[in-house]
């Protein structure tokens, strides 16, 4: 690095953070003549946009900028600013996050789904088509969106992170009164559908009006039944060759929520192979689509690679009326939380890719993350099934697949013991 550019710089960001512009544009235009090198050609075209008065000047330097180093996200900020993507007003500081939660119960709205024909409730069959009337059995058809046919989904992440709502998480006391039967009570804010316990009405709670909370986009509907999930179980004990007299807690269905983030960008590597000491280096460009990370905390991190085993290409439009008489939670995890998780999934996948590609066994493998970029973000409901096992005076889960019908477990050699009060404990 250039020590002339170097002082050039100093001087025109001092110069720009005192908002004395025309010196810091002189010392900053100066500083890009001299054959600055990427990194000092980021800061120049940067601090240039910051006090530039011109819309499209402005734009050029941030776009230069980008161009030369893609997950600048002072640059994204100030380029969605730019565009009326983001105000100003909404940024927010991620370490003075300002408090949500509230003294007094705040009143939300639902959507009730009653059967016109007889009045009874009407819940959601896990065929992916129906919602069926419990009392005279009437159905009325879903008409589920692909993704394909949707407007590209996902949210700009670096739009999201610079507001409260990348940073929130759900903590306000919610009131709800019930519309059939006139019933009021305190409801968890995690929850996003429920069943009145004195007449049993189902309803789906309406997140929107939770302003910091991000509302799910996409949902995979339940395939598997409680029928089939009992099967299931009954044959995953028979392949354990535990005793018949084995306890097993009836299944539970309900929907989680799953941050699904888009990642790319280049990755430069080194590495060293088992019979040389000089190391070799490349670079390689990669993509993945919905990388998935459970937003909720209660499940263990024993299960959290189960995202990767749902097919995300089932994913429809968000339907209220998936979620009728199943219960669903909404995120535990904030967006920037999980965003940290994400990046280490995409950076592991990446460094699997290297690894083979590469022909020789390798002593060691170092990668650099700085250009891999989280482009969109979105929230997402998955099904899943619950149960757990007692043995030997011992609670062991047990997770199934709500679409698939692949079956986990805790066995009684991991430590599972102390998993359960935890799992349960709201229970």
């Amino acid at each position: 690095m250039s020590d002339s550019v170097r002082d050039l710089l100093v001087r025109g960001v001092a110069a720009a953070k005192a908002s004395d512009k025309d010196e810091a544009r002189f010392y900053l235009e100066w500083a890009l003549r001299l054959d600055p090198s990427t990194d000092q050609t980021v800061e120049a075209c940067f601090w240039l946009s910051e006090i530039s008065d011109d819309p499209q000047e402005k734009r050029d330097y941030l776009e230069e900028v980008l161009v030369n180093q893609p997950n600048h996200y002072p640059a994204r900020r100030s380029l969605a600013i730019l565009d009326g993507r983001l105000n100003p007003e909404d940024i927010v500081d991620p370490n003075q996050m300002p408090q949500f939660s509230s003294a007094d119960p705040t009143p939300v709205q639902a959507q009730r789904f009653v059967c016109p024909n007889c009045g009874g409730r009407l819940t959601y069959a896990p065929d992916g088509k129906s919602l069926v009337c419990e009392y005279c059995q009437a159905q009325e058809r879903l008409s589920p969106r692909a993704v394909e046919d949707q407007v590209e989904a996902g949210q700009d992440f670096t739009i999201a992170l610079a507001t409260a709502r990348g940073h929130a998480r759900p903590v306000d006391t919610q009131s709800f009164e019930c519309r059939a039967c006139g019933a009021v009570y305190m409801l968890a804010p995690h929850n996003l559908s429920l069943t009145c316990p004195y007449c049993s009405s189902v309803y789906v709670i309406e997140q929107a009006e939770i302003r910091q909370l991000i509302p799910p986009e996409q949902i995979i509907p339940f395939t598997i039944t409680k029928e089939d999930v009992q099967k299931l179980v009954v044959a995953w004990v028979k392949e354990q060759r535990y005793s018949p007299a084995v306890r097993v807690e009836a299944p539970r269905g309900f929907y989680l929520p799953v941050w699904a983030f888009t990642i790319s960008g280049l990755v430069p590597y080194r590495y060293w192979e088992d019979d040389e000491d000089k190391p070799k280096s490349g670079e390689k460009l990669f993509s993945y689509r919905d990388v998935p990370v459970f937003a909720s905390n209660k499940i263990p991190e024993t299960f959290s690679d189960e995202g990767e085993n749902y097919r995300l290409e089932a994913l429809v439009s968000y339907d209220p009326a998936y979620l009728a008489d199943w219960p669903a939670e909404t995120y535990q995890i904030s967006l920037s939380d999980a965003s940290l998780k994400a990046r280490w999934i995409a950076l592991e996948r990446a460094r699997s890719a290297i690894n083979r590609e590469i022909s020789k066994p390798v002593r060691q493998l170092n990668l650099n993350s700085m250009d891999l970029l989280i482009e969109t973000f979105k929230l997402i409901l998955v099904p899943l099934w619950i149960s757990r096992y007692r043995l030997r005076g011992d609670h062991f889960l047990i997770l199934i697949n709500g679409q698939t019908g692949r079956v986990r477990s805790e066995r009684p050699a991991g430590r599972a013991g102390g998993l359960f009060s935890w799992l349960f404990s709201d229970e």
